[in-house]
């Protein structure tokens, strides 16, 4: 069963900004989260432990999953230096 996938207005915004080649990934990533929520190279933040982040490049994706709801809810998208604040 796939998982729905929610992306706040802002993070829409913070993915425009991005670089196209960094865009195309980003967007292809958030799309194979729905039939995989934790793919491969996926990592808690050591933070929050329902916080999890992916790399592409030197970009982040930052999003939880719920599992029991099938639900997973895109945080933040940025450049590494700035995501995390």
């Amino acid at each position: 069963m796939s998982y729905k996938i929610q992306i706040e207005k802002r993070v829409l915004k913070q993915i425009a900004t991005l670089p196209k080649p960094f865009k195309k990934q980003i967007k292809i990533f958030i799309t194979a989260l729905s039939e995989d929520p934790r793919p491969a190279g996926i990592k808690k933040l050591q933070s929050n432990k329902s916080i999890f982040r992916q790399r592409k490049g030197k970009y982040r994706i930052i999003f939880t999953i719920d599992g029991k709801n099938k639900f997973i809810k895109i945080l933040k998208v940025g450049h590494r230096k700035n995501v995390y604040k």
